[in-house]
């Protein structure tokens, strides 16, 4: 879709004026449209081909690659319209920009297409009507170095003389979602803050605006999916985050909506993750998502590079290659859709990239604001606004990022240490393993975007809301043991199994130590002195499948593991008839008081 503005009355000449000798010979242009002159027997004879449209720039990217124009056309609306597309579009079988021109309200004569595709084609503009294009929307340099990021109908960087324009190589969906609507004060009083005080939808807001900072974070894609039985406003959370970059609307109300739907095929996935560059993916209903390979879409999506294409002279095209942050809803969670499919099992790598996190049985409402008692009218008028107030908090952030440091290099240790602070914050000392924390870094980027938001004055919260919000994700994320690191759910693990199998621990001097169930030992008196003493074969056995030094350490770190020598984590004990044996020592106050008796 072109980029729009009407005007009150046609100009005539004026808006063609600075290109009129640069017109292709043999064709004239009024306000009425574009004409040919055709020579035939010696009479001049003039043919009506189109509406008026002209090419004020000739295009190409920084790197003097996809040479493209810019045309400005008038619809029959009395708009004026623009958009700039690639040269090379201009061979393409079937002509299919005639479509988008057409659809876009330029009047074109039928039977005159390829004329008009002669018109535009034969523009030999001077080199001061060039213009740098950008065929993906997010960030790009200008010549000189500087960072640009490229919005479909607007460039915004440090050097605002320097004019650069959204050229996608065919149709891309956010030229159609990627607008606004009302202004930032509108959507700050009727978005952002109904959002304070629940968590998730703070979340959503945070994630849509952590797409940008991708690039300085040295972070690759990746995304959270938000799952849960039906009704639980999921739809409403990404609703949310979509109105930080264009149309809020509920998808299955609005055909603009900037929210997408995952009944899409896995070819399509790739055009569908580069129209979202450095910014938000989001994705409705994951049930819909007939991929007969599913793990494989998770990889293509978060991948950030396309497979290799051939021009139609069988020369290779440059590779798509993109970051995305993306937000995706469902009944289902990722593990479930993946394991759906007959002989598939789910790989850490489908786990970090695509984050799994379960909304609360309560649902992602808990403080309707000025709607006690009845958070269904909440929702309803809060799905409402965000299909009316859009588009303006992502374009103002970017706006107050690329003028916070003087240069890339600047901005991206600022946006590093920002990231570094959160990430410890969230990690609380615990020994996550590495796919762990890779997931708790993408968190931490969340909550840096949050409380850069907050800086910037966009998001009108206290640094305090972002925190809490951060934390109940880390928190809703851990509380399923399959993301939890491995020394807490060893710690789980070593509590329950002394619970379940109080026999196997009993006293050193009883006359069962030499029982098949032997797990080790009971000593001392009381909470802080008792002991369950378990032989190393045990603990590793209760441990399977867990990194035992993490679970050691997470013991220790929670003050569960008795040492009595320096630097080993286990100690030695008396038993009749067997030495001093070596074993891990678990302090009694594991139990949480659940065992009344003691040792």
């Amino acid at each position: 879709m072109a980029h729009t503005e009407t005007i009150v009355e046609i100009p005539g000449a004026v808006l063609w004026k600075k290109i009129l000798p640069h017109i292709p010979r043999n064709y004239q242009i009024n306000e009425n449209g574009v004409y040919f002159t055709r020579e035939i027997r010696g009479d001049a004879h003039k043919e009506f081909i189109a509406g008026p449209c002209w090419v004020t720039a000739l295009t190409r990217t920084n790197q003097g690659l996809e040479w493209g124009y810019l045309v400005y056309w008038i619809d029959q609306d009395d708009n004026l319209c623009n958009m700039a597309f690639p040269a090379r579009r201009l061979s393409e079988p079937r002509l299919p920009v005639i479509g988008d021109l057409r659809s876009q309200g330029l009047k074109i004569v039928p039977g005159k297409e390829r004329q008009l595709m002669t018109y535009i084609g034969s523009y030999n503009l001077p080199t001061d009507f060039r213009l740098q294009a950008a065929p993906l929307i997010g960030w790009t340099e200008t010549k000189r170095g500087d960072p640009v990021f490229v919005l479909p109908n607007r460039a915004i960087s440090l050097s605002p003389n320097e004019e650069i324009i959204f050229q996608p190589e065919a149709y891309s969906p956010t030229v159609r979602t990627m607008h606004s609507s009302g202004n930032l004060a509108q959507w700050q009083t009727f978005v952002a803050k109904p959002c304070r005080d629940n968590p998730i939808l703070v979340f959503s807001l945070c994630a849509a605006l952590a797409g940008p900072l991708l690039k300085f974070a040295g972070l690759d894609s990746g995304g959270f999916h938000l799952w849960g039985a039906s009704s639980k406003g999921k739809t409403t959370t990404l609703q949310a985050g979509a109105s930080v970059w264009g149309n809020g609307s509920d998808p299955a109300v609005s055909e603009d909506s900037f929210i997408g739907r995952w009944n899409t095929t896995g070819n399509a996935i790739e055009a569908i993750a580069a129209a979202h560059n450095h910014v938000l993916l989001a994705l409705d209903e994951i049930g819909t998502c007939d991929a007969k390979n599913f793990g494989k879409v998770i990889y293509d999506l978060f991948g950030g590079r396309g497979k290799s294409r051939l021009q139609d002279n069988s020369a290779l095209r440059p590779e798509r290659v993109w970051k995305i942050l993306g937000l995706s809803s469902g009944e289902i969670s990722i593990r479930q859709k993946i394991e759906e499919e007959t002989g598939r099992r789910v790989m850490v790598g489908h786990i970090v990239r695509f984050v799994d996190i379960e909304i609360a049985a309560s649902g992602v409402v808990a403080v309707s604001h000025g709607y006690q008692n009845e958070p269904g009218k909440f929702v309803d008028r809060f799905k409402e606004n965000c299909g009316k107030y859009y588009g303006t908090a992502g374009p103002e952030f970017i706006d107050k990022l690329v003028n916070m440091e003087p240069d890339a290099v600047s901005l991206t240790q600022r946006i590093k240490t920002e990231i570094d602070y959160w990430e410890l914050n969230l990690t609380n000392q615990k020994n996550f393993e590495s796919w762990q924390q890779r997931v708790i870094r993408r968190f931490a980027l969340v909550a840096a975007a949050g409380s850069l938001a907050v800086k910037f004055g966009i998001l009108n919260y206290p640094l305090t809301e972002i925190e809490k919000m951060i934390v109940c994700i880390r928190d809703a994320w851990l509380a399923d043991n399959k993301n939890k690191p491995s020394g807490a759910i060893g710690v789980d693990a070593i509590r329950e199994f002394i619970l379940r199998n109080p026999g196997s621990f009993p006293r050193e001097n009883d006359e069962r130590t030499n029982s098949k169930d032997l797990a080790g030992y009971r000593v001392g008196n009381g909470e802080k002195y008792g002991l369950y003493l378990f032989t190393m074969e045990s603990f590793s056995k209760v441990c399977a499948g867990l990194s035992v030094k993490a679970v050691l350490d997470e013991l220790d770190l929670q003050g569960f593991l008795h040492t009595n020598e320096k630097d080993r984590k286990s100690t030695r004990h008396s038993i009749p008839n067997l030495g001093r044996p070596r074993f891990y020592a678990i302090r009694q106050s594991i139990l949480n008081d659940n065992d009344e008796d003691g040792p």
